[in-house]
């Protein structure tokens, strides 16, 4: 009867502790996805800000547009996926 009860505290144990590393898990996927989105809308809203304020040609806002996507797409190579959404907002 005691190794029963001990059996069970056991593994009642060691599930509470498996959904408390995962609640740690799912926040942290929680805020680096809000870091990256933070992230990503300041850097749309830098951007579109500083083509916007130009007052040359087409042809320069549009040279200005490709250069910032290039750099982003250099910048964030090691995180292909954000670098898309960004390059996608800016465009």
């Amino acid at each position: 009867m005691l190794l029963v009860l001990i059996s069970l505290t056991g593994g009642l144990s060691a599930a509470l502790w498996q959904a408390h590393r995962a609640q740690i898990e799912r926040d942290y996927g929680r805020r680096d996805t809000a870091r990256e989105e933070a992230v990503r809308d300041n850097l749309t809203r830098l951007f579109r800000s500083a083509i916007t304020d130009q007052n040359g040609q087409p042809g320069q806002r549009q040279g200005k547009i490709d250069g910032s996507a290039e750099r982003v797409l250099r910048e964030y190579r090691d995180q292909p996926l954000l670098a898309g959404q960004i390059v996608l907002g800016i465009g």
